[in-house]
């Protein structure tokens, strides 16, 4: 709060929280969100965090997961193709900001959690050695589907 009262920018307290999330404890990439948003509009809001930080909110993430629990594979698979365009996020990152999401996620059961971690560290490897992206994330978003389905 102290850079962003010292740069004359306003910061939404849900957009503060924000940046300690996509941050992850790293200051050097709390100011950078901060910097890279005010760059954008001098008003800070938790949104503006999310879009300029290629990171998808957590409960976008969440309806994700309840989409394939729920609706099936091609709704999921179509939520899951608009987080990727509107945050502007690769493949990898889907799936590693997908893992940290899902700890959060009450609706999950533990076997649920401890199935669907082994099979993103599975795709997020497939997807580092080279594996297409399309059909890795198909192949996750089937993978999550089938593990969720009651």
């Amino acid at each position: 709060m102290a850079i962003a009262e010292e740069e004359k920018v306003t910061l939404e307290k849900d957009a503060a929280e924000a940046i300690v999330h996509v941050s992850l404890g790293d200051m050097r990439k709390a100011i950078t969100a901060l910097q890279v948003a005010a760059s954008l509009d001098p008003h800070i809001t938790r949104a503006l965090i999310y879009e300029t930080t290629a990171t998808a909110p957590p409960e976008e993430l969440h309806a994700f997961l309840l989409s394939c629990k729920r609706d099936g594979f091609h709704p999921a698979r179509r939520r899951l193709q608009e987080l990727l365009d509107i945050y502007g996020l690769a493949g990898t990152d889907f799936v590693n900001q997908l893992h940290r999401a899902m700890y959060d996620a009450e609706f999950l059961e533990e076997k649920h959690k401890l199935s669907l971690t082994e099979m993103l560290a599975e795709v997020d490897f497939r997807l580092v050695e080279g594996g297409g992206e399309a059909l890795q994330l198909d192949a996750m978003c089937s993978s999550i589907c089938r593990n969720l389905a009651d």
